[in-house]
């Protein structure tokens, strides 16, 4: 059954040196650049691990934010170490229809991919992640159901 909520988008299929190949979770989000009065598009991985919304630091000019000016400087520790991450505190990100305000940063690193975190975005949404069909099922808190990361029948 199909709904105006419901969006889908197919598992990122990625060679991997331990498993040959890997799926992972991935959405299209939007996130809004202030000073330009636009949305400007951005895959993620869905990390379910990650506190809160990272993206590299080249993200930050395309969005028009000052780093010394907008966020706040922080260390940050993950898989890579620790490093400096600028914690933009209210931008605002769009997944399918469902628009929220939640603290971005943005890492010293740009080798690494954008992840979707926990804080604002992920926990307000309820995950079932089905891998063996390789899809994620996301419910808001209205029931509203949006069937994402479905993989291509290719």
């Amino acid at each position: 059954m199909s709904t105006q909520s419901e969006i889908r988008f197919s598992f990122e299929k990625a060679p991997s040196v331990l498993f040959s190949v890997i799926h992972r979770p991935v959405a299209l989000v939007h996130i809004y650049a202030k000073q330009l009065r636009i949305w400007i598009p951005v895959w993620g991985i869905v990390d379910t691990g990650a506190d809160y919304t990272l993206l590299p630091k080249g993200y930050a000019q395309r969005l028009g934010i000052d780093l010394r000016k907008d966020c706040k400087v922080f260390k940050t520790t993950g898989v890579g170490g620790q490093q400096k991450s600028y914690i933009l505190r209210e931008g605002k990100i769009k997944i399918g229809s469902f628009e929220r305000t939640i603290p971005i940063g943005f890492l010293e690193k740009s080798d690494i991919p954008p992840l979707l975190g926990r804080q604002g975005l992920l926990e307000t949404f309820e995950l079932i992640f089905k891998d063996m069909r390789r899809f994620l099922e996301i419910y808001n808190h209205k029931d509203e159901v949006l069937d994402i990361f479905r993989e291509n029948q290719q």
